[in-house]
C-alpha cells in the first residue's frame, strides 16, 4: 500500500469560497514535519455519496487518511454517515462518545447534539491527556472537525502516530531562469530517479530567480545528488543552499 497520507476537505462552504481552507496546508506541514507525505488533497461537498466515495478510494490507496469537517450536529453534518457507507457499516450510538458529551455538555445537551454520539460501528477513540474529546479512527481514517483551532489542537495530540523516517531537503538558490537550467535538470533528473527534483521559478526577488529542491530520505545520496548538481551548475550560479528551509 502506498504509505502516503490521503487528505479529504469536506465542505460546501470551502467549494463556494465562503471559507478559505486552512486545514489542507496545515496538515500537509505537519505530516511532512514527522517524515509523512501528502499523496492527494480532495475536497468534496456534504454529501453522503461523495464522502462514501472518496473516503473508500483514498482509503484504499493511502495507509492513512484524514477528514476535516462535517462532524458536527447541523443537518449538512454528514461525514460520519458517509464514511460508514465507505466501509459498509452501519451507524451506532457509542455509549463512551455519549457520556462524554453528557460531561461536557451537562444541561445544554440537545437531542441535535446528542446525535454526535453516533458513529461507524467499530470506532477507536483516541485520547491524549492534552484534550478534552476523543479523536475518531475508523480503520486508517482519522476523523477531525473543520473548525481550524480544533483541528489543529487534536492532530498535534496525535501527530507521532504518523511518524517515518525523515525526509531530508536541499534548497539550492539561483540566479538562472528556469530556462536557464531546464535541459540540465531534465537529464540530471532522469539519472537520479531516487532523488526527487523540483525546480520553482521566483518572480518576486532581485538576488534569485529559481529555486532548485532536492529531497530524499537518505543523507548519502541527497549529498552525493547535491555535489553532483551544484558541479553542473555554472560559475556563480548559487546564491545560496539551504538544508533545512521552512519553505520556498
Amino acid at each position: 500500500m502506498d504509505q502516503r497520507v490521503g487528505i479529504v476537505i469536506i465542505g460546501n462552504e470551502v467549494l463556494a469560497g465562503k471559507v478559505v481552507d486552512e486545514n489542507g496546508p496545515y496538515l500537509c506541514k505537519q505530516l511532512w514535519m514527522v517524515g509523512r507525505e501528502v499523496g492527494r488533497i480532495s475536497t468534496i461537498p456534504d454529501s453522503i455519496d461523495d464522502i462514501a466515495h472518496t473516503v473508500a478510494e483514498h482509503a484504499s490507496r493511502f495507509a492513512y487518511v484524514v477528514t476535516t469537517g462535517g462532524i458536527g450536529p447541523t443537518h449538512d453534518d454528514v461525514t460520519i454517515a458517509g464514511i460508514a457507507r465507505a466501509f459498509g457499516v452501519e451507524v451506532v450510538r457509542n455509549p463512551e462518545l455519549e457520556r462524554v458529551l453528557r460531561a461536557h455538555f451537562g444541561a445544554r445537551l440537545t437531542p441535535a447534539v446528542e446525535k454526535m454520539a453516533d458513529v461507524p460501528r467499530g470506532i477507536d477513540l483516541l485520547y491524549d491527556d492534552e484534550i478534552p474529546w476523543p479523536i475518531l479512527r475508523f480503520r486508517n481514517v482519522f476523523i477531525f472537525p473543520g473548525v481550524p483551532r480544533l483541528l489543529r489542537s487534536r492532530f498535534v495530540a496525535i501527530r507521532e502516530r504518523f511518524r517515518a523516517s525523515p525526509i531530508l531537503s536541499r534548497h539550492l538558490y539561483l540566479r538562472l531562469g528556469e530556462e536557464e537550467i531546464a535541459d540540465l535538470l531534465l537529464n540530471f533528473n532522469a539519472a537520479h530517479p531516487r532523488l526527487r527534483l523540483g525546480s520553482y521559478p521566483i518572480v518576486d526577488r532581485r538576488d534569485y530567480q529559481v529555486v532548485v529542491t532536492l529531497e530524499s530520505r537518505h543523507e548519502k545520496e541527497l549529498d552525493a545528488g547535491q555535489a553532483e548538481l551544484v558541479g553542473l551548475l555554472p560559475d556563480g550560479a548559487i546564491v545560496r543552499i539551504d538544508t533545512a528551509p521552512d519553505c520556498i
